[in-house]
């Protein structure tokens, strides 16, 4: 009897595996994340928004944002302020993240002014 059950499910079995259909590999799913390295520059690249007592100050402000280094999703890069209202300062672009609805984070560090120029 045993040997009449090992048979059965070896018909069972192959007959599962001998599927008509034809298999075709699809590439792997998921967010498609852009290069997004490069130099950006703009008379209005910069918003800062002071907050005081009496009310928050708006500086639109010329300079650049270069992305150097870009690993999937975060990147890391430079910064520059350069305007006559705003002046002139710079430093490093920190934990850029690229997110799957298309935002891009990022902190600031300052450069000392006078290393910079």
């Amino acid at each position: 009897m045993p040997r009449y059950l090992l048979l059965i499910l070896l018909a069972v079995a192959s007959s599962a595996c001998n599927e008509s259909g034809d298999f075709v590999p699809t590439a792997p799913g998921g967010p498609v994340i852009p290069s997004i390295g490069g130099t950006y520059a703009s008379t209005t690249m910069w918003h800062f928004e002071l907050t005081t007592e009496s009310g928050v100050v708006t500086f639109i402000c010329a300079g650049t944002l270069t992305i150097g280094t870009q690993v999937g999703a975060t990147f890391s890069g430079t910064y520059e302020v350069r305007d006559s209202s705003c002046g002139v300062f710079g430093g490093t672009v920190i934990s850029g993240t690229f997110a799957e609805g298309g935002a891009i984070t990022f902190g600031l560090t300052l450069f000392d002014q006078n290393l910079l120029w």
